[in-house]
């Protein structure tokens, strides 16, 4: 895959990671 189709990839897996976070956080 190329550089270009990955980007959105990580940034939809980054999001994912802070929303669970975020979660994770505000249910502590």
């Amino acid at each position: 895959m190329s550089a270009a189709a990955l980007r959105p990839e990580m940034l939809k897996a980054l999001e994912m990671i802070q929303t669970e976070a975020a979660e994770v956080a505000g249910g502590a």
